[in-house]
């Protein structure tokens, strides 16, 4: 009886973290790389993330400077392997800002490492000419912005 309820008592404490760090909700932010793969130029960006099982919602913060920002809301899906696949869907534009000129599907990974806890990806522009030289993409990698642990 003893042996069982401490055994019990043990999967409990062990288990606790793992699934406490199974959701990616939360506020994540890091950089966004244009002008493709190789590339290492920039802009700030951050992922409002909320999921519920393997659905994930949320909005999309790219900054572009000078307090201009453009906002999109997403929905996508998480799999057991930590992989997310995420679509902007909407332009949520201030009065009189210009749309942007494209929306944008990613392909991320959900790194739960013991030192480090990231989201890296690739992001590409949203189009019907898939394999087009001229289609917009690039490299994303985002940390838990509030500093905690995914």
């Amino acid at each position: 009886m003893k042996t069982t309820l401490l055994t019990t008592f043990c999967l409990l404490i062990c288990l606790s973290p793992a699934t406490a760090q199974r959701t990616v909700s939360g506020l994540w932010s890091g950089t966004l790389t244009t002008g493709g793969l190789e590339s290492t130029t920039g802009y700030r960006f951050e992922l409002w993330l909320e999921q519920k099982g393997k659905h994930i919602r949320g909005k999309s913060y790219l900054h572009l400077g000078k307090g201009q920002v453009v906002e999109m809301s997403l929905k996508g899906t998480m799999y057991h392997d930590r992989s997310m696949y995420i679509n902007e869907f909407e332009f949520i534009g201030k009065e009189g800002q210009p749309d942007p000129p494209f929306f944008r599907t990613y392909q991320i990974m959900h790194h739960n490492g013991i030192w480090d806890t990231n989201l890296q990806g690739y992001w590409q522009e949203i189009t019907p000419q898939v394999f087009s030289d001229k289609r917009q993409l690039g490299k994303l990698l985002l940390k838990k912005a509030d500093g905690s642990k995914a």
